[in-house]
């Protein structure tokens, strides 16, 4: 924005190509599942920061296209993605846990932000009494390891399984029966928590007494209770879809602009575009697969979203992804 004011266009539009490139370099990096999500986070800011360049009065056209050429393609991001997992899955979730190690983490302050992040309130008491260290030490087998493998093991192989495949082919977990896990499971720890009440954690030698019967009628109480966290992954493929599809709409936006700037007026639609040999192809909706949607008196672009139901642009321009539709606004020039 401030080389924008002051018209260095070349030195605008180098810092834009640069920060493209380190966001695609966290994406693309293989190493963590939070990268892709910073990568992400940081790419989307400087699609942001690419239309209001754009949107400059006095940006030159040539700026504008060679923004729209530093556009990160979209071919590399679902294999990397896969891999990724699998790195994600190897570090995380095998081969080993070490319940000791598990119960000093438990003693850490920082723990309990986690807690509080991973977990709906009514699970994280519940979380905290489950993995005392005091009851964890008393039960014959706190942790079935090949059980919570087999259910880790299935689930990234969902993930990875979506990320390669349609919007609409997709395996969606069956929420209801995921729900009533949680409840069931809640019910059945329910004289356990009764038992320790308002008891300060970590338990007492007296409370551990107290609780050590119910505790260990409990089968697989860490791995059960590790099943009820929201997991960060839980909306991970349609991450991938929502990166491949801001990006078509960030092409579409500025590609769009560019018209306007040639042509004197927006184009009728977003074919015009690549008949214009502006783009090579129509912009694309990952949740439709099919071609984004356009108005040109609207001025938007909008994308059907995660209920592949097109709701005429219905959402919000300054938080697309929230709204029944996600949606961008062509804008009108600034000087």
């Amino acid at each position: 924005d401030r080389l924008a004011t002051q018209r260095k266009w070349d030195e605008a539009a180098d810092l834009l190509e640069g920060n493209l490139r380190l966001a695609q370099l966290a994406i693309e990096s293989e190493a963590a599942f939070i990268h892709y999500l910073v990568g992400g986070h940081a790419r989307t800011m400087t699609h942001r920061s690419i239309l209001r360049l754009a949107n400059h009065h006095a940006t030159p056209i040539i700026t504008l296209k060679r923004l729209l050429a530093a556009l990160p393609p979209l071919d590399t991001e679902t294999n990397t993605y896969d891999r990724l997992l699998r790195v994600e899955f190897t570090i995380y979730e095998y081969p080993d846990a070490d319940i000791k190690w598990f119960a000093e983490a438990w003693s850490k302050p920082e723990a309990r932000t986690i807690i509080s992040l991973t977990y709906d309130d009514e699970f994280q008491h519940p979380f905290m009494v489950l993995t005392d260290p005091g009851l964890v030490a008393r039960h014959p087998k706190p942790f079935n390891q090949l059980a919570e493998l087999e259910r880790v093991a299935a689930t990234y192989r969902r993930y990875r399984t979506n990320c390669s495949s349609l919007w609409t082919n997709r395996v969606d977990a069956d929420v209801e029966a995921i729900e009533k896990t949680r409840a069931e499971f809640l019910e059945e720890i329910a004289p356990l928590v009764n038992l320790v009440g308002n008891e300060p954690l970590p338990l007492s030698q007296r409370a551990i007494s107290t609780a050590r019967a119910a505790y260990i009628a409990i089968a697989d109480p860490i791995g059960r209770i590790l099943q009820c966290k929201n997991s960060v992954l839980s909306c991970d493929d349609s991450k991938v879809f929502k990166n491949r599809t801001e990006r078509e709409a960030v092409r579409a936006v500025l590609a769009a602009i560019i018209f306007e700037r040639q042509k004197e007026q927006l184009p009728d639609s977003l074919n015009d575009l690549v008949e214009g040999k502006i783009l090579l192809r129509a912009p694309w909706d990952h949740f439709a697969n099919a071609p984004l949607k356009y108005s040109k008196a609207q001025r938007l672009i909008w994308s059907v979203g995660e209920d592949s139901e097109d709701d005429n642009g219905e959402g919000s321009t300054d938080a697309p992804w929230s709204g029944l539709d996600a949606t961008w606004k062509i804008p009108t020039r600034i000087k």
